[in-house]
């Protein structure tokens, strides 16, 4: 069965009009949008959510946190890192709105998030539907502007202190991007902040197989290669990406919760490790249809909309190509 049959009507009304508004930009690059849509949606029958829904709905995400976003800034960051900087606050707004439509589309009453059992789901589902969307599943020109290069499983199986936990989890996701420890403090405190945010949810898990789920977006800069010291270009830099779906062990999350700073306590976390890139060009070449799709959705910018979603920022330097 193909995607598009398994969307309701709502999202097929936004996959029509996304399709509509991305024609050009696929004639340009010499793809048919029929090849690049599984096939044409079909007319829609309902309504999809309107802005009043979409912005509650992005508001809530940051009361109950089912995705954190984290952007590595350059320590200096010359004109043409300042772009690429635009295009992730960009790229990264309309994400968020296609992940909230995702999530009305699943479950359009909306979900308290004062109660224990719903804020769990709410969470669950945020983190479903961002990897939904953020793999091409609800617009599938998404893919084109931040490809995927591998997709690999990965995870954290340790008995630790709870004090060490975030410092051996942190490491075992970020060690390969050679991050100093000013780096890794602040990232420290943004998931000490989640953390914390979501244990005030003092979530209920209803099932025994349930697990907290999680989904990490790590946008950082990477040196293009031929560019930079030892060579006659100056250094120029690209936007690569981490994203972590992440599913945490229920009994981890309750010990973690529980325990004091000196105790042990046992983590199974499981994730899907995906590494992608920004297609920099395309999304300079595409802004302004990108700009119309998010004004028509929430009467906001990418701007307004980055803000609401509490996008963190690190400093870090760029990557070395390995």
């Amino acid at each position: 069965m193909k995607i598009q049959d398994e969307l309701k009507p709502a999202a097929l009304a936004f996959e029509q009009f996304s399709y509509q508004a991305h024609q050009l930009k696929f004639a340009r690059a010499g793809t048919a949008p029929a090849a690049a849509l599984a096939a044409a949606p079909p007319k829609p029958s309902s309504q999809p959510p309107n802005t009043t829904d979409l912005n509650d709905l992005l508001n809530s995400v940051n009361k109950a946190p089912g995705r954190t976003t984290v952007v590595a800034v350059p320590k200096t960051t010359p004109q043409s890192d300042l772009e690429l900087l635009q295009h992730i606050q960009l790229v990264d707004s309309y994400i968020s709105i296609l992940t909230a439509y995702a999530v009305y589309n699943e479950h359009p009453t909306p979900y308290d998030i004062t109660d224990r059992t719903q804020a769990l789901e709410f969470t669950k589902a945020v983190a479903m539907q961002r990897n939904f969307v953020m793999t091409g599943g609800v617009v599938k020109d998404l893919a084109a502007y931040v490809p995927i290069a591998s997709s690999v499983p990965g995870g954290f199986h340790k008995t630790v202190t709870t004090a060490d936990l975030h410092v051996e989890l942190l490491t075992s996701m970020f060690a390969a991007f050679g991050l100093e420890a000013a780096a890794m403090k602040e990232l420290d405190a943004i998931l000490t902040q989640t953390a914390t945010d979501l244990k005030s949810l003092n979530l209920e898990f209803k099932e025994q197989n349930q697990t907290l789920d999680h989904f990490v977006t790590y946008y950082y800069f990477e040196r293009v290669p031929g560019t930079g010291e030892g060579t006659s270009i100056a250094e120029l830099h690209q936007v690569k990406m981490r994203l972590f779906n992440m599913k945490i062990d229920q009994s981890s999350w309750k010990v973690s919760v529980n325990k004091s700073s000196v105790g042990q306590t046992r983590q199974d976390i499981n994730w899907i490790d995906i590494a992608c890139r920004m297609d920099g060009g395309l999304v300079a070449e595409d802004a302004a249809n990108i700009r119309a799709n998010i004004h028509r959705l929430m009467g906001n910018d990418d701007a307004a909309i980055n803000k609401i979603m509490g996008t963190k920022v690190i400093r870090a330097d760029p990557v070395r190509p390995s």
